[in-house]
């Protein structure tokens, strides 16, 4: 996007931005009006920073406040191409030694993901401040190249620039990412040595970092020494636990926040809800829906929503639907989720009749709301509706995504339908394991053998990664051929790779072996300890 092709909305926020400026309120109504209008006409144009330098500003500071604020803009929107315009006047004019707006160039090119300009401007500063190697670190860890994030933060401590909490809280935030403990923990130590620990955002930080290595010991002890806690501490902490399967630890942190009247919000209910995935854990969900209740927050699409989920994980469908009819105005996530809840439960009935409700009112599907859809079919063998629901995804585009792909694979073959299984496979832009895996149960299921053991050739021959399931098939398929020769070529092969034991597995081999009791080896070698 070039600056003549702004359109007029985004014009008219800019005027906006640009009359609310502190800078233009020091000038008579008259010049600032001119002022506006140049801006207006340069950025129609593509003379932006230009403009800027040409405009009777009344001193060299007003210029670069000016030129930080347009770069403050390039940042927001991402318009790359904009701010190198405006990096290429800044040199220009000589204006590139300053650290202001070095630090400006930095931030602009980091959040329009230009990590290598961003650097290049960063190791030409003159001097550098902890904002200009804050904006960088944090870029990088943002970007996924945590190692680097590591390595600036390193080298910062060398030239003996002070860290202050949001480098500390920028470098955690990398660790976190890379889900890498031993930095985070030599991280800490230092936190400790530099008397940050204290801090409520660091603190924050650490505990963010622990959960996301999944060190929820690690996260506890820094939550509990934390001086003073605020809803980001507890929420960090609750969506932790729920995160690696700690329901009750979860719901224990969420109650204690509770009793201690500290203030929730929507993503606390949100995280905590996360944790309820069973039939065991409704009376808690039902627990914390009813302070959703309390709270007035009921009818919040993200509450709704994660509602609308916990109730089906827990198996509790029809609390769902009362929860999803409450919402004045459901999102595509919040139709999905009932739709999917609905197959999940083997109600693919009223799950086509929700997709249809969905589609008058003017929602278009998502390619997860097609596979919920298209596997209500499939657990149905409803051919017919399949098919509609094949030619609704032909019209939004969807058939090469992998996911309906898989989804379309799977409901034709459960539908017998191995032609159209096959071409809709064949319609996928990259097939992964699960495509072949779908395609190669099909074949299986409709008996088709011979063209699932080939299938299962190719995918050895792909390098495909294949687990327990896919080797069971092709057993199966093995058996039902009698093909004791391929069989066992994939027993050694099952035993090579360690899933012998694997129930699925055993009980393929049984099939195999078992119309023929010559092959009494066969069975000793698949259960040794039997009698």
């Amino acid at each position: 996007m070039l600056w003549h092709s702004i359109p007029h909305s985004a014009m008219k926020k800019l005027t906006k931005a640009l009359s609310s400026h502190r800078f233009l309120n020091s000038l008579g109504s008259c010049h600032a009006h001119k002022y506006i209008s140049n801006i207006q006409s340069a950025a129609l144009n593509g003379r932006l920073a230009t403009t800027v330098m040409k405009t009777n500003l009344q001193n060299d500071e007003e210029r670069l406040g000016e030129l930080a604020h347009l770069l403050k803009i390039c940042s927001v929107k991402k318009t790359l191409s904009e701010g190198k315009t405006l990096h290429a006047s800044i040199i220009k004019y000589g204006f590139e030694c300053h650290s202001y707006l070095a630090n400006h160039l930095v931030t602009m090119y980091c959040k329009s993901g230009d990590l290598l300009d961003a650097r290049q401007v960063f190791d030409k500063m003159p001097e550098r401040n902890a904002v200009s190697w804050t904006t960088l670190i944090a870029g990088y860890g943002q970007d996924g190249c945590h190692t680097e994030a590591f390595k600036l933060f390193s080298q910062m401590n060398r030239e003996g620039v002070p860290p202050d909490c949001f480098s500390l809280s920028s470098v955690l935030h990398a660790s976190s990412g890379a889900a890498a403990v031993e930095p985070g923990k030599q991280l800490h130590a230092h936190i400790l040595k530099l008397v940050f620990e204290g801090d409520d955002f660091v603190g924050n930080s650490l505990v963010d970092m622990y959960v996301k290595c999944a060190k929820m010991k690690e996260a506890q002890q820094v939550f509990e020494n934390m001086p003073k806690r605020n809803v980001v501490s507890w929420t960090a902490l609750i969506s932790g636990y729920a995160q690696n399967g700690h329901c009750e630890e979860a719901f224990k942190f969420f109650s204690q926040m509770h009793r201690l009247g500290e203030q929730m919000n929507l993503v606390t209910f949100a995280c905590v809800l996360t944790a309820f995935t069973n039939p065991e854990a409704l009376e808690q969900g039902t627990q914390v829906h009813g302070h959703i209740v309390k709270a007035g927050l009921e009818t919040d699409v993200s509450v709704a929503n994660a509602l609308v989920t916990m109730y089906v994980k827990c198996g509790s469908v029809d609390d769902a639907c009362c929860v999803f009819e409450g919402l004045p105005d459901p999102n595509l996530v919040s139709w999905t989720a009932m739709i999917a809840g609905y197959v999940q439960h083997e109600r693919g009935g009223e799950a086509l009749e929700l997709f249809s409700e969905m589609k008058l009112a003017g929602l278009k599907p998502n390619q997860f709301t097609f596979a919920s859809v298209m596997k209500g079919c499939a657990d149905f063998a409803a051919v017919e509706q399949g098919r509609q629901m094949h030619s609704h995804v032909i019209k939004s585009g969807t058939e090469w995504d992998v996911f309906v792909g898989n989804s379309l694979v799977t409901m034709y073959a459960k539908c017998q339908n191995m032609e159209f299984a096959e071409k809709a496979f064949d319609e996928v832009a990259t097939p992964n394991v699960i495509s072949y895996t779908a395609l190669l149960a099909g074949h299986a299921q409709n008996e088709q053998c011979v063209e699932a053991l080939n299938l299962f050739c190719k995918m050895r021959q792909l390098r495909i990664e294949m687990d327990q399931f896919v080797f069971a098939t092709a057993l199966n398929a093995s058996a039902s051929l009698g093909a004791l020769e391929e069989g066992s070529q994939l027993h050694n092969h099952v035993v090579k790779i360690g899933f012998e034991s694997d129930l699925f597995i055993k009980n393929a081999l049984l099939d195999m072996i078992w119309p023929d009791w010559t092959r009494r080896e066969g069975y000793e070698t698949i259960f040794p300890n039997a009698n």
